[in-house]
């Protein structure tokens, strides 16, 4: 009935029976509804949504860390590559407890001092630095390689390369790349830092005097007049090999103008070599000769090149005979190269000139100059010597004199032509000679000669042979057998410890 349904929370029903609930309640019943309630699931939905957003920007951003890490690690692969060759900084020694000298007042404690005394300076060669030039601005250069086109062009185009190879971002001035007008070559000078003059020269064919190419070049002694005017601080490089153009430099300074004769010549000189050891020598003196005509800060530090083979130990020298090499008594200086070769081994080197004990050596040291083969009793001597080693496959180890200066100087070509043909047929220079060269480059020569030695002597700078020699000499010595055939029942230090081990047995039995 209609007066039955005024429940509360209910409207009025209808006709056919259906009621509906007032505003504010819901449920079969018509409860009230909690208006919080509502609120409440509102701000649910709202937290559910940050905390998504929240979650996914976390993942973002870790998936972009991830990413920004492994690019930033490539990256420094990169520049570490790049930075592989470049010159560096020597770096300097500190002592571990350096850190920490000064007291609050500036003054230096005594257990500190104490403590510091005591501690070993080590290398940080993992923080040496890396040379750079400045940076200087659009049209300037660093350098300008001054160089004439008949005899100098190839080396100037390698001379460019391995600058940019072993300083970090120089911008050297090469004609075949930056010159665009010859009218301009005194321009150019005036916008570099410094000018290399790669001095060159060429022999006549007729009657093979040489000559001085770059100074009887009309733009090279512009490029020269340019420099001495605009006082850009000039660098020589002397090229060596007289088949790229190496002639002596009293041929250049000869044939230069009188009026930059004076100027050119007081400037620092390096020679150019085109061997690996040698070349990493002359790179080396041209930086420091670059720094200090930057006047660059710290230009008169040390520098090093990454490989440079002066930068690791000699060899061990490690062989089962007493000697290391034997030289002729006949072979004018090869004495005098023998004593420099057992200065740079810091006097592991064991040599001898007795002829009796030339078969205890491991290798026959044979100095190659003007007069090694020349004419003469003496020359007759040790090519009898050679061939008789030769005849007994004695490992040899040639040495050329390269030294500036030196009156036997000779090229390699005529010391061949001078060779009785007996020795070349015999094969004397099957093995590669060692060039000795002066000045700062001789330190390069000892050390190569070194290696020379220590492949003939069998260690190859591994230790392993030296175990293997010791072995065989220690059981020379035990048995009394000749086992290698090499004339000697071990060496004189297999001997002490033949007599050691000897002596070991009977306190072990």
């Amino acid at each position: 009935p209609k007066g039955a349904n005024a429940t509360a929370g209910k409207e009025p029903c209808r006709a056919d029976g259906r009621c509906s609930c007032l505003p504010g309640r819901s449920g079969d019943l018509c409860e009230a509804v909690e208006e919080s309630s509502a609120w409440d699931r509102v701000k649910v939905k709202v937290i559910a949504a940050l905390a998504s957003g929240l979650i996914a920007f976390c993942l973002c951003a870790c998936l972009v860390y991830v990413r920004l890490r492994r690019r930033r690690r490539h990256l420094k692969g990169i520049i570490r590559d790049a930075e592989r060759d470049f010159a560096r900084w020597e770096p300097a020694l500190e002592s571990a407890s350096s850190r920490s000298l000064l007291s609050r007042g500036g003054t230096l404690h005594r257990s500190v001092s104490r403590r510091v005394t005591r501690a070993k300076p080590r290398p940080r060669d993992n923080k040496a630095r890396v040379i750079s030039a400045m940076g200087l601005p659009d049209g300037r250069y660093h350098v300008f390689l001054s160089h004439v086109w008949s005899s100098g062009q190839d080396q100037a185009k390698a001379l460019k390369g391995q600058l940019q190879r072993y300083v970090q971002n120089i911008s050297p001035f090469l004609d075949v790349d930056n010159l665009d007008d010859t009218a301009r070559l005194e321009e150019h000078i005036g916008n570099s830092e410094a000018v290399i003059v790669l001095l060159t020269g060429s022999t006549a064919v007729a009657d093979g005097a040489p000559a001085s190419d770059y100074m009887r070049s009309r733009n090279c002694l512009r490029e020269l007049r340019a420099a001495v005017e605009r006082k850009r601080p000039l660098i020589l490089l002397l090229e060596t090999d007289p088949s790229h153009g190496g002639v002596p430099l009293d041929v250049h300074r000869a044939e230069c103008p009188d009026e930059l004769r004076e100027h050119v010549f007081a400037a620092p000189l390096v020679t150019w070599h085109r061997l690996r050891p040698f070349q990493m020598c002359s790179m080396k003196l041209l930086i420091v000769e670059l720094l200090r005509a930057w006047k660059a800060a710290g230009a008169d530090q040390p520098i090093f090149l990454p490989g440079d083979l002066l930068r690791s130990p000699p060899p061990p020298l490690a062989t089962k005979r007493s000697l290391h090499v034997y030289f002729s008594r006949d072979n004018a200086g090869a004495a005098a190269v023998a004593a420099g070769i057992a200065e740079a081994s810091g006097q592991q080197l064991r040599s001898t000139d007795d002829p009796a004990q030339a078969r205890a050596a491991c290798a026959f040291l044979l100095y190659l100059n003007g007069a090694t083969f020349a004419a003469g009793e003496r020359a007759e001597a040790l090519g009898r010597e050679v061939h008789e080693a030769l005849e007994g496959d004695r490992p040899f180890v040639l040495v050329h004199e390269r030294r500036d200066g030196d009156a036997g100087a000779a090229t390699f070509d005529d010391i061949i032509a001078a060779t009785p043909a007996a020795l070349r047929e015999a094969g004397i220079y099957r093995p590669i000679a060692t060039p000795l060269h002066g000045g700062p480059h001789a330190d390069v020569s000892y050390r190569l000669i070194l290696e020379r030695i220590d492949a003939a002597c069998g260690s190859g700078g591994g230790g392993v042979g030296g175990i293997l020699s010791d072995a065989l000499n220690l059981t020379e010595k035990l048995t009394g057998l000749d086992l290698d055939d090499d004339g000697h029942v071990g060496s004189e230090q297999s001997a002490r410890e033949a007599k050691g081990a000897k002596s070991t047995i009977t306190v072990a039995k």
